[in-house]
């Protein structure tokens, strides 16, 4: 019995040879399918698309507010494209829009006074019938860098200082307005350096001359005192300053 199973097994590998060798047999790479890898096949899919064109025709920023558009061209191939919008170097937001070409806008608020940079990125993309989309970011575009520029108010300081009659002390407040955010009050006496301070101050003027010695003789000197403030953008307001009030020196 045995004998005619091992011939039954024997029989069946000699016919699979068989039709194994009529039909050419199975070559070496055809044992597992080849897969193609996704970077691949997106480089494939991305060779020769370029963004063709990318324009800014104006940037401004008012009230903390910055706009700007501008156009693009797409290579043949590309049916889409993704913005980048950098301010600062920091991208503020991306977007992507549909065609072979087109015009775009941008707009953020929020933006703090003075100078700053902005740029538009921009990148190539494919979407197939089935929603797929492709972005070739390896074959960027850039703008020209643009320099909007918004000038900072400036600030105003006011300073009221008074000197009860015969006293020794000058009793001064200051007050500011305009600007942009907090501001940070500065004082200085005479061309001493100026220090930062609280809204009040007080300084000492004496009136004091020596026992005995007439008062036309004695020495004297000038005190004015000078404020001003700066802004939280870093904007200088005007100096405010008082009087020249005189103090005689004790010269004993």
């Amino acid at each position: 019995m045995d004998f005619f199973v091992q011939r039954f097994v024997l029989c069946r590998r000699l016919l699979l040879a068989l039709v194994l060798c009529g039909c050419g047999g199975l070559q070496e790479g055809e044992l597992l399918p080849v897969e193609e890898t996704l970077g691949t096949e997106k480089a494939a899919l991305c060779s020769g698309l370029s963004v063709t064109s990318l324009t800014v025709t104006g940037v401004s920023t008012y009230q903390g507010e910055m706009a700007s558009s501008g156009n693009w061209t797409l290579s043949s191939g590309a049916n889409a494209i993704r913005l980048e919008y950098l301010v600062d170097g920091a991208v503020m937001y991306f977007e992507e829009r549909l065609g072979a070409s087109g015009t775009w806008y941008f707009s953020t608020s929020n933006v703090a006074c003075g100078s700053h940079t902005f740029q538009v990125k921009a990148y190539p993309m494919v979407i197939d019938s089935a929603g797929t989309r492709t972005t070739c970011i390896s074959n960027p575009t850039s703008s020209t860098m643009s320099y909007p520029n918004e000038a900072c108010p400036i600030p105003t300081a006011t300073l009221n200082c008074s000197r009860p009659f015969k006293g020794t002390e000058i009793q001064c407040t200051g007050s500011s307005g305009g600007g942009t955010g907090s501001h940070t009050p500065y004082w200085q006496i005479n061309t001493a350096s100026w220090s930062s301070g609280g809204w009040t101050k007080t300084y000492s003027c004496p009136t004091i001359c020596p026992a005995g010695v007439p008062t036309e003789y004695c020495g004297s000197w000038q005190m004015q005192i000078k404020f001003k403030v700066i802004d939280a953008a870093g904007v200088t307001s005007n100096i405010s300053q008082s009087f020249s009030y005189t103090c005689k020196d004790d010269i004993r």
